[in-house]
């Protein structure tokens, strides 16, 4: 399948290129998923080959200002476009004003998705997002649950079960043996054990996508002028995620739908991958940074490896989530404190160990 997939990118490809080449007058609109951009060689090829002759034009879909942003809320909310001199109905108003209360809301509804995602939660009944983190928290699992359908018996054929890891079916065989197999010849229990595969996989998912924004997030001082991770680095990473028991067939699939996940857009440097949103980038790394500091809370290397060598994260989403996280915990706090005022902090990460040590202050206070 992957073999099929890899011909028919070349086929199509070299079709375009062939003409492109011929000079004609030919006008040919393709939309992609930025991700495809940096993971199709072909498809960059294609595009470094031809962008500098003008022969190719990018475009981006621009973000959305507030009137757009009414708009949409009417047409989502109240089943029309809003005329001339209209009043907003309540549930327009409401989502309204939650954007004017929370700039980060705000900058993540001028993106579509977001802006769509936040008004379905109040057409499904919900409460209108309140806070950054539970719409982050729900914008993930809805990128999750919107990737798990292309994944399972759709564009790649798997489930999340791949990323259960070996140690998940060691410790499944042993609850068969001691329940006794015999327990398992009912189909309810299997789809029961099966159950269990799917959601420890989907949670070491979305573990291993946190691991990929905490490195892009926090291995560099400026990571929103990084040239991104490498697509080879991503690979390495998902291979070292996968269970071990794969067929061969398999894990190339499995790789490949992971560098086209929604999540990624190309990098600065062609082979490279970046986060399409920063905001999510910040949310999901800081949730791995947490993980960080939970597993290893009696060293000051945790902290360090958990703010890593980043500049200027006193403002952004990264450090709100981190103290969001962990404020509730006052002996981890103290423990974290206590390993910056150590004194034993590695230099790089200094600074953001302090501008941590200084949030959980005020956040705890």
């Amino acid at each position: 399948q992957i073999a099929q997939m890899q011909r028919a990118q070349f086929v199509f490809v070299g079709a375009l290129d062939a003409m492109l080449s011929a000079k004609g007058h030919a006008q040919i609109l393709i939309c992609t998923r930025d991700s495809l951009i940096t993971s199709s060689e072909p498809l960059r090829t294609l595009i470094d080959r031809h962008l500098p002759l003008g022969h190719i034009r990018l475009y981006e879909l621009s973000r959305w200002d507030r009137p757009t942003q009414r708009v949409m809320a009417h047409v989502k909310l109240a089943g029309a476009a809003p005329a001339a001199n209209t009043a907003d109905p309540p549930l327009v108003r409401t989502f309204l004003d939650g954007l004017d209360r929370s700039d980060a809301l705000a900058e993540l509804a001028t993106l579509p998705f977001y802006c769509g995602l936040m008004l379905d939660m109040l057409k499904a009944g919900h409460s209108a997002a309140t806070s950054e983190f539970d719409l982050l928290s729900h914008a993930v699992d809805s990128m999750i649950d919107r990737e798990a359908g292309k994944l399972e018996g759709g564009e790649y054929g798997f489930g999340w079960d791949v990323y259960s890891g070996a140690d998940t079916f060691m410790s499944a065989a042993e609850i068969v043996d001691s329940l006794g197999p015999g327990r398992f010849t009912d189909a309810a229990e299997r789809e029961r054990l099966l159950a269990i595969f799917h959601d420890i996989g989907r949670e070491r998912f979305i573990e291993l996508i946190e691991d990929i924004a905490h490195v892009l997030r926090t291995s560099e001082a400026h990571p929103n002028e990084s040239r991104g991770l490498h697509v080879e680095d991503i690979e390495m990473l998902g291979r070292a995620s996968l269970d071990v028991g794969l067929l061969p067939d398999l894990e190339p699939r499995v790789l490949l739908a992971l560098m086209q996940l929604c999540f990624f857009a190309p990098g600065r440097d062609k082979g490279h991958v970046r986060f399409a949103h920063e905001i999510i980038a910040d949310f999901m790394a800081a949730r791995c940074a947490v993980r960080m500091l939970r597993a290893r809370s009696d060293t000051p290397d945790a902290v360090s490896q958990a703010v890593g060598s980043r500049a200027g994260i006193e403002h952004s989403v990264f450090l709100r989530t981190i103290v969001h996280e962990i404020a509730g915990d006052a002996e981890l706090v103290d423990r974290v404190r206590a390993h910056v005022a150590s004194g034993r902090i590695r230099p790089q990460s200094l600074f953001g160990a302090q501008a941590l040590a200084e949030a959980l202050q005020r956040g705890t206070a």
